[in-house]
Formats: structure tokens, C-alpha cells, sequence
């Protein structure tokens, strides 16, 4: 965030406290950029009337707002959609506002000319910027659309609203994402409504730190309350939740060394699967996303990231139960670490830049990074698991489960390895799932397989057409991905 200084906050806590608000035991620091206590304090609270809240609501009402929201919905209302998946023309209309309130020295200006006038978010840096110092993570993608968002809303804006600049939305926008306090619902009257946007000036002023104990009260006033001691000199702190740098570096423009609450998003692109609706249909019964979400640090796995890639990369058959077979175990972890793989090879990038933003950048970079590979461990680590004892859930020409002799002499008259590997199959249906196979295959049948019969080695009972429909369904079915050092075959489980 950019820093401000005292005298325009100075005005803020007048103008707020001839409102009615209750500010005592601080003031703001402008090299800290945030409120310091002025002398010891224990269980302190701010109060804010509800006619200082700037909402979405008093921003709608207003003549400006009215004027803004009419045009926008008569002229373009198809363009305020999927800012962030959201409706956006709320967000409009407050950025409108807010310029022109400023501007016109109205009853919020003395909050609004205290806002920061420059900020740190990605959205506010160069496209060169974005693509170098982001490339790879998924910031900068959002922050390249939210830069076309601004530039596209700012010529809609101009139409209705001359004076409107890109350089007045990207400041009322920004001041927004950093600073609009969760959307919620207040208690008596409602003075909130749900589902609205609100800024809350003074409260706005106490920089974030996650161990801060506080307390929010909500009646005819916001209520703020310390939950904690502070000493006189001391920087006193809200708490914005638990938020990993994606979160604070895109909506906020700071980042957390080593934040605990780091995390790392990636989506399973699966669309062009036959069995995509099926699948999505599974996923959404068990409440589970494709888009993939990896915490720092933990333990295991993500089970829930494991589960919705199992149900991914199923075959049919997979899943019309709830029984998970080596092969789809090793399908899932396999395509997790080729993606996390890539995904790693593309946030190792090396720069010498050493602005602010870089730097920025490369904290959350390496938070990325760190997830990435302790999930690769993690994943490596199950695999290895899964890899011990092959012959037990894997069956190729080497495999110890087969009889050699047997093998010897079937090698002999059958040349094809396919053929061979599907022999073995249909001597030994009863490893595998009992699956029925519907594939036409009796002119294969009858050109490769029935001159081998009516001998010891091919009995004719043993080799049918049917239990070689069932093999050819196996092979199909249960083929993918062997172990390390051995050739293809298919799974037994």
C-alpha cells in the first residue's frame, strides 16, 4: 500500500468524530501507515456510526450512482458480468461515487482525499510487469483481465460521466478491493443488507497482523474491539482472516514471509473427456471442484484434491463403484505430479530485478514453489508405496505370477506380444474384475486364436470366444501406466 500522510488522516478522525464516532488511546503513524497507540490500552474499542459507513447502498441511492447505474443497464448491462465470477456493476457504481464525491468536496470527501492515491496490486503494474514478474502463477491471468475490466469500464463511464479518468477507476477500484470489509448482516434494522460492499472509514486505517485478537460488535454503530493489551508506542492491528499471498498480494498489495496460511490453486481441465458430464455430475454430488487447492505445509496430500482427480481420470467402469483400484490410484497420482511437474517448471524463472514489485512477486513465488514440491514429495512418497510389490497388482509377460514353462512354450507359436499378453489374460480371468466385454472381436478371434486351440497348452474350453471378449475388455479397461522397469501390461485390481 502507498503511504499517506498525517494531515489528511487528521481531517478523517475530525470529520469522523464530529459524526459521532469514538476514537480515543491512538493515531496514525505515517511511517508505520497504520494507528499506534498513545497510551496503554486494554480491551479498546472504535465506534463508527452507521452514517459513515460508505456502502453499496448509499452509493446507489445517490444521484450520481442513479445516474450511472440507469445508463449502464439501458446501454450496456451485458458488460458487468464475471468480474471475479461477480456481477460488477455494483462495483461500478461505488467507484463512481467515490470519484465524484471527491471530487465535488461532498459529505465522504474528507475519507475519500485520505485514501491511499497509489497502490501496490498487481492491477496497478505495467503488462510488462505482470507478465514478467507473474508469469506462470494464476495472478496473471486475473490481473491482466482486471486491467482490461478497468480500461473497458472506464470508457463505458466517460459517456455518462466525462470527468471519469482510467487513472480516477483504477484508485476508486483498488481502494475498494483492499479496503471493502466482507460483505454481511447487520442486526436490528439492517443497516447493512446482505450480500453489500462496505468501506468503513478509521477502522480502515489498522494495518493487518494474523495473530491480532479482535472483536466485532454490529448494533446501530460498527463496533470494533481490541482483544488484546496494548503499551503506549505500540502499532495496534486488525485481523483480515486467514488469507494466503494469492489473496493479500491481489486484493490487498502486501505479502506474508512464510505465510502459514499459503496455498496454490490449479484446475483440472477435463472438458473434452467423453465422460465429462458424468463426471462433473460425480464431482458436484460430492461437493468437490477440478480447480485443485494445496496448502503449505501439510502433512499429506489433500485428500479432497486426490479424491476429485480420482473421479478425473476414472474409466467407466471405475466408476459405477466406490472402489479404488491400483490403476486409477497410480492414473490420479501420476497426473498430479506431470502437472505439478510443469507447473513447477514454469514458476522457476531467475531475474535481477530488485523494485518493490519483484520482490512482491518473488515472495509469493516462492511460497508457490515450496508447495509444489512438498506435494510432489508427498505424491513421489505414495507412488513409492504403491511400486514395492508390483506382482501384486500388476500383470505383464515377466511377471512371477505366470507360469514360465507355460510361457516358454506359448512364446514358440505366438509371436505377437499383444496376442500373447491377451492369452494370459483369458487363462486368467479370475485375477481380474469380472467385466463383460462387448467388443467385436470374433474375426481376431478366429484368425489368431482358434488355430492355437485343441492342445494342452490352448485348451478349448479355457480359450472360448466369450472369456476372450472379457480379456479384450480387460486389456482395454485395465491398461495404463506400468511400474518402473517393467514393460506394458495391465492392473489386476
Amino acid at each position: 500500500m502507498s503511504k499517506r500522510t498525517k494531515a489528511p488522516v487528521e481531517r478523517l478522525i475530525d470529520w469522523a468524530l464530529k459524526n459521532g464516532a469514538h476514537i480515543q488511546g491512538m493515531e496514525y503513524n505515517p511511517d508505520l501507515e497504520g494507528m499506534v497507540a498513545t497510551q496503554d490500552l486494554t480491551n479498546c474499542r472504535i465506534s463508527i456510526p452507521k452514517q459513515l459507513l460508505l456502502s453499496e447502498s448509499v452509493c446507489l441511492d445517490s444521484d450520481i450512482g442513479k445516474k450511472v447505474h440507469l445508463f449502464c443497464k439501458q446501454h450496456h448491462s451485458s458488460d458487468f458480468m464475471d468480474l471475479d465470477k461477480r456481477n460488477s456493476l455494483d462495483m461500478v457504481v461505488m467507484v463512481c461515487f467515490m470519484v465524484h464525491e471527491r471530487n465535488v468536496g461532498g459529505f465522504f470527501s474528507p475519507y475519500l482525499e485520505a485514501l491511499p492515491k497509489t497502490h501496490d496490486l498487481p492491477v496497478c503494474w505495467s503488462r510488462d510487469e505482470i507478465q514478467r514478474f507473474l508469469g506462470g502463477t494464476t495472478l496473471c491471468q486475473l490481473s491482466l483481465d482486471r486491467k482490461d475490466w478497468i480500461e473497458k469500464m472506464t470508457t463505458i463511464v466517460k459517456k455518462v460521466m466525462p470527468e471519469m479518468t482510467q487513472r480516477d477507476f483504477e484508485w476508486g477500484f483498488c481502494n475498494i478491493l483492499s479496503r471493502a470489509f466482507p460483505r454481511a448482516a447487520g442486526t436490528g434494522d439492517d443497516w447493512i443488507t446482505l450480500a453489500e460492499m462496505c468501506l468503513f472509514p478509521v477502522l480502515d486505517l489498522l494495518n493487518h497482523k494474523r495473530e491480532a485478537k479482535i472483536k466485532w460488535l454490529l448494533n446501530d454503530s460498527v463496533e470494533f474491539q481490541l482483544e488484546e493489551n496494548y503499551n503506549k508506542g505500540q502499532e495496534v492491528f486488525n485481523n483480515y482472516g486467514h488469507k494466503g499471498n494469492e489473496n493479500l498480494l491481489s486484493n490487498y498489495g502486501f505479502v506474508l514471509t512464510d505465510n502459514p496460511e499459503d496455498y496454490f490453486k490449479v484446475k483440472m481441465a477435463f472438458e473434452q473427456d467423453p465422460l465429462f458430464e458424468r463426471k462433473q455430475s460425480i464431482l458436484k454430488d460430492r461437493n468437490l471442484q477440478p480447480v485443485l487447492t494445496l496448502f503449505v505445509d501439510e502433512p499429506v496430500f489433500n485428500p479432497k484434491a486426490l479424491e476429485t482427480v480420482r473421479i478425473i481420470v476414472a474409466k467407466e467402469h471405475e466408476l459405477l463403484n466406490d472402489q479404488i483400484s491400483v490403476r486409477n490410484e497410480r492414473s490420479a497420482l501420476l497426473t498430479l505430479l506431470r502437472l505439478l511437474e510443469l507447473k513447477l517448471k514454469g514458476l522457476q524463472v531467475e531475474d535481477t530485478d530488485t523494485s518493490k514489485r519483484y520482490m512482491l512477486a518473488k515472495v509469493f513465488r516462492d511460497g508457490q514453489i515450496k508447495i509444489i514440491q512438498q506435494s510432489i514429495q508427498h505424491l513421489n512418497n505414495m507412488l513409492s508405496e504403491i511400486s514395492q510389490h508390483p506382482e501384486q497388482w500388476f500383470l505383464w509377460l515377466g511377471s512371477p505370477k505366470i507360469d514360465q514353462t507355460w510361457l516358454e512354450t506359448a512364446r514358440e507359436v505366438v509371436f505377437d506380444q499383444e496376442i500373447l499378453l491377451l492369452l494370459i489374460v483369458t487363462k486368467h480371468l479370475d485375477w481380474f474384475p469380472q467385466l463383460i466385454g462387448e467388443q467385436d472381436i470374433e474375426d481376431m478371434y478366429q484368425e489368431e486364436i482358434e488355430p492355437l486351440l485343441g492342445n494342452d497348452l490352448f485348451p478349448s474350453d479355457l480359450f472360448t470366444l466369450e472369456r476372450v471378449k472379457q480379456a479384450c475388455t480387460l486389456m482395454d479397461l485395465q491398461s495404463g501406466p506400468p511400474p518402473d522397469g517393467v514393460e506394458d501390461g495391465l492392473y489386476l485390481s
